[in-house]
């Protein structure tokens, strides 16, 4: 008699400072986490030796959506839409969890995108944003400010034509 013994509740596997590249091999480090439960313990027990072996392999199917969908996509897109490729790496792993007789249990989470050793990519788009942010909020407040002076200077027009009109009658 073979006995394996899986757990029954929910199991989560964590890939953390995951080095990936983007669609121009752009090098990053991103955290991945996702959360999976048996659904079919037979083909589940068919399939390992371990739980140990099960997450490890699980990990490696995880790996293998991470890097492949990460690549096909510049990295300013992954750092706006992570949502969405939580969602692309949930689908791409959901047909081989069932060969693993796993399921996940919601989407997998894309939790953080930084810069890789050495790079600073991240560092840089950040503050190209950060600059694009300043340069908006001060051409909004020159406009701002112009229009006022404007309504300030149409205003003392009319009370100065005003008081010549009253000056003259």
């Amino acid at each position: 008699v073979d006995v394996r013994e899986l757990p029954v509740s929910n199991f989560d596997i964590d890939l953390s400072e995951y080095s990936a590249y983007d669609k121009d091999r752009v090098p990053f480090v991103v955290d991945v986490k996702a959360f999976f439960h048996i659904a079919d313990t037979n083909v589940a027990s068919n399939k390992v030796a371990s739980f140990a072996e099960l997450k490890s392999q699980l990990e490696n199917v995880v790996q293998g959506a991470v890097r492949s969908i990460l690549a096909k996509s510049k990295l300013e897109v992954i750092m706006e839409e992570r949502s969405v490729f939580g969602q692309q790496f949930t689908e791409s792993v959901n047909a081989d969890l069932q060969n693993w007789g796993v399921a996940s249990i919601k989407n997998i989470e894309l939790m953080d995108v930084r810069d890789a050793a050495g790079s600073h990519v991240i560092k840089q788009i950040m503050a190209k944003r950060m600059s694009a942010i300043d340069k908006e909020s001060r051409v909004e407040v020159a406009a701002n400010n112009r229009e006022a002076e404007e309504a300030e200077l149409e205003a003392a027009k009319k009370i100065a034509v005003k008081r010549a009109d009253t000056e003259r009658e």
